[in-house]
């Protein structure tokens, strides 16, 4: 399984920053802030977290500067992405952010588990049913009893979209792989259950997105 480079975003959503192959992207410039408020409602004091797909590196770098009692491993698939993160992570001089490690997301075992939370921000609209499974699976299989799974994006909500915008949007990734495209709240629900997931959270989020906080039983 192989889904980042097939659904890579546009290199021209991104903006270079301060270092040589360091990235900006403006999505997570603006979502940022949201995510950081729901995470600080639910994470424990201390313990290791695990972010996946970490993108340009502006997440998991905010949330080892907000919640520095938790050891933070970025990863990610694709090279490029990595070099970005490094970069930040370089430059928050964070000792509880962690080099980044190439990871795909899809297969198991995670390296470094057990974790206490596991992040994921925009993720899911980009892979199959398949591949969702296959997270959803790995993560429970990473998670210590009582663990965090926490994960942003867009949603179809009982098998209606929250916009024209996020019709257009799943059509423009269907048209590049039919197989990927939003998940229905009520099908990740199903698929969490029979994980051993309890939903804490499904919060709503600006721009039609949802943040939800599972907590694995135990």
């Amino acid at each position: 399984m192989a889904w980042w480079p097939r659904l890579r975003p546009d290199d021209r959503n991104l903006r270079p920053h301060e270092a040589p192959g360091q990235c900006i992207a403006p999505a997570a410039s603006r979502n940022a802030a949201g995510i950081l408020a729901v995470l600080s409602d639910h994470l424990p004091e201390s313990g290791r977290a695990l972010e996946l797909a970490s993108g340009t590196g502006q997440h998991v770098t905010a949330c080892a500067a907000q919640h520095p009692g938790i050891t933070w491993q970025p990863s990610e698939i694709d090279e490029s992405r990595l070099e970005s993160v490094r970069q930040w992570v370089d430059a928050s001089e964070q000792a509880n952010l962690l080099a980044p490690l190439r990871l795909d997301a899809t297969r198991a075992p995670y390296p470094g588990a057990p974790y206490d939370v596991i992040l994921l921000v925009n993720l899911f609209h980009l892979v199959s049913e398949e591949e969702c499974w296959a997270i959803l699976t790995n993560s429970a299989a990473a998670l210590a009893d009582g663990g965090l799974l926490c994960f942003y994006g867009p949603f179809l909500r009982d098998g209606r979209f929250a916009s024209a915008g996020d019709r257009a949007f799943h059509a423009h990734l269907q048209g590049i792989d039919p197989g990927v495209g939003y998940k229905d709240v009520r099908d990740l629900r199903n698929w969490l259950a029979s994980r051993g997931f309890t939903v804490k959270e499904c919060r709503d989020m600006p721009a039609n997105n949802l943040m939800w906080v599972c907590r694995k039983a135990g």
